[in-house]
């Protein structure tokens, strides 16, 4: 992981005071994801719904027990859970998240969604791996590399420990790039 901050691709830990900036450049990234215009599906709300979503999520689950990066020009962020732990968490997690989620999505779109949720939960592989929950760029630093050099960070590291590492994608427009890394993808 570079330590330098003239590369707008270096790669650094971020730490708790980023919480709210890794929340953002995620809501950004993802607010034409074809998942989250089936969940937000009010355009006007998507970006607030969204970043409420990823502030949650990196705060109850990928802070306390995963790894997350951002790039040192600010503008793309990883999250990544470490072999054995698991988004979805405790039961009484997901009752303290609700009043969230349901600010985030509607009292409608919550069944639905963790339906959704828990097919892809499904997907995951059973024997030990990474899990990158997240990768996004500000869309208008796409192209530059910025989420590549996030995501050869984290494999890297899974290269070093021989572990696999696992990514659901919602975005059939990310597959090309993905499939060019990885092995293993699924359509």
């Amino acid at each position: 992981m570079s330590e330098t901050t003239s590369d707008p691709r270096a790669v650094r830990r971020a730490g708790d005071n980023d919480r709210h900036a890794v929340a953002a450049v995620l809501a950004r990234s993802f607010h034409d994801d074809p998942l989250m215009r089936w969940v937000f599906p009010n355009e006007g709300r998507r970006l607030a719904a969204n970043e409420r979503l990823f502030l949650m999520e990196a705060g109850q689950t990928y802070f306390p027990r995963g790894q997350v990066y951002f790039t040192a020009s600010g503008q793309a962020a990883a999250m990544w859970l470490p072999p054995g732990e698991r988004e979805g968490g405790s039961v009484l997690r997901l009752l303290w998240s609700l009043p969230t989620l349901v600010r985030a999505m509607g009292i409608r779109r919550i069944v639905p969604a963790f339906r959704s949720l828990s097919l892809v939960e499904g997907k995951h592989p059973h024997e030990p791996h990474y899990y990158l929950g997240a990768v996004g760029v500000d869309p208008e630093f796409q192209g530059q590399g910025l989420g590549s050099a996030l995501i050869e960070q984290g494999t890297a590291r899974c290269d070093e420990e021989q572990m696999p590492a696992y990514l659901v994608s919602s975005n059939p427009r990310n597959v090309p790039r993905l499939s060019s890394r990885w092995s293993g993808i699924e359509r």
